[in-house]
């Protein structure tokens, strides 16, 4: 009966903020792999839980967010994540997965300890369970390192993670990122190498890519032309409604010294912005397209 009224309760709480989202709400996705559509309400990416977004405007159930639209039955207003995502638990405290679900929504709000607990208690919880399903534990936790900056434990998670599951491609990506945090970026090539190999589609994994070749500051690694292809790539994938594939775009431009088409796509990034991030800083974009603007290319410094 207890999870019967909690699960009628969740349903109340959403219908009730459903007829309540108005502009400049926070929003954060609930759902993993929920959609973003166009103006034409045609499908255009993929967001995940854990996402955040602002309302701009409200369509019926539907939410614009500068990106696309979001369904109202995806998001919560970011104050409530947390319960929601906690009642879940009350409901069935035996299942890990749940423990990931709200360990993301705390990493989104930047309760680090937080999520690191809750990953934790998945691992805990999942000690029994199959490799490939052992490995969301440590993958979860690697990118809760990874956000908060600890990027060497971060590895050793996500080197665990495809150790107990080769075949996640995702543990590839985010590895491949701590990688490049630490400034060894062959290694962080191989790995975003790896994840298209297992996920073609997957946009990220290009803008990745594409970014060393773009900015690397070792000069033996850059590569324009790659850099535009693989951003390229990355944009067409996510419909061109990416504020960061669009930023790594223009910088594989400005790489190759086209600063024309490099202020073009960063003037397009600065106008979707970054409101999810964890990779780039929303502020940098500016900077960038400063930067371009004076005829310079953007280079990151040497990783000490």
């Amino acid at each position: 009966m207890r999870f019967c009224l909690t699960c009628l309760l969740l349903l109340f709480t959403s219908l009730t903020y459903a007829q309540n989202y108005k502009e400049g709400d926070r929003v954060m996705v609930i759902h993993w792999n929920s959609k973003l559509s166009d103006g034409d309400k045609k499908l255009i990416t993929t967001v995940y839980l854990g996402d955040i977004f602002t309302v701009e405007k409200v369509d019926g159930r539907l939410l614009w967010v500068k990106q696309g639209w979001l369904h109202d039955s995806d998001v919560l207003p970011t104050d409530d994540a947390i319960t929601y995502f906690t009642s879940r638990i009350d409901a069935n405290p035996n299942d890990p997965s749940l423990y990931h679900d709200r360990a993301s929504a705390f990493t989104a709000l930047e309760r680090f300890d937080e999520a690191i607990a809750d990953e934790n208690k998945q691992i805990e919880l999942s000690r029994f369970a199959p490799d490939w399903y052992r490995a969301f534990g440590y993958a979860g936790r690697g990118h809760v390192w990874l956000d908060k900056r600890s990027f060497d434990l971060a590895i050793v998670d996500f080197d665990q993670a495809i150790k107990l599951d080769p075949k996640n491609p995702f543990s590839y990506n985010n590895r491949g990122l701590a990688y490049r945090y630490t400034g060894k970026y062959q290694q962080a090539l191989d790995d975003f190498d790896k994840q298209i190999e297992l996920t073609p589609d997957f946009p990220h994994s290009y803008g990745n890519r594409a970014w060393i070749f773009a900015t690397c500051p070792d000069s033996a690694l850059r590569d324009p032309e790659n850099a535009i292809k693989s951003a390229t790539r990355a944009c067409e994938l996510s419909d061109w409604h990416s504020g960061g594939e669009l930023d790594t775009l223009a910088a594989a431009y400005a790489s190759k010294g086209d600063f024309d088409s490099a202020i073009k796509w960063q003037t397009k990034a600065v106008e979707l912005g970054l409101e999810t991030h964890f990779v780039k800083k929303p502020e940098d974009l500016l900077i960038r397209l400063e930067l371009y603007k004076s005829g310079k290319p953007y280079w990151e410094e040497v990783k000490k």
